[in-house]
């Protein structure tokens, strides 16, 4: 039992590979979020950033793993 110990200890210390998943979930969730409340602005306030409607189409099209 103390093998394993060492070994999964002496592979990467501090790491959590649960921690890393969760982190990159809220990720996703969060860009997921941002596209959707870009794709319900209206015209003249996405006018106000500078983005065309083609612009919007495109980034609300991405998977929210792609940033």
């Amino acid at each position: 039992m103390s093998t394993v110990a060492l070994t999964k200890s002496a592979a990467r210390p501090g790491f959590r590979p649960w921690r890393a998943m969760v982190d990159w979930l809220a990720a996703c969730l969060a860009r997921h979020r941002s596209r959707q409340d870009l794709s319900e602005l209206c015209p003249h306030l996405r006018r106000d950033l500078g983005l065309t409607a083609a612009e919007v189409a495109r980034e609300v099209a991405k998977p929210c793993w792609r940033s």
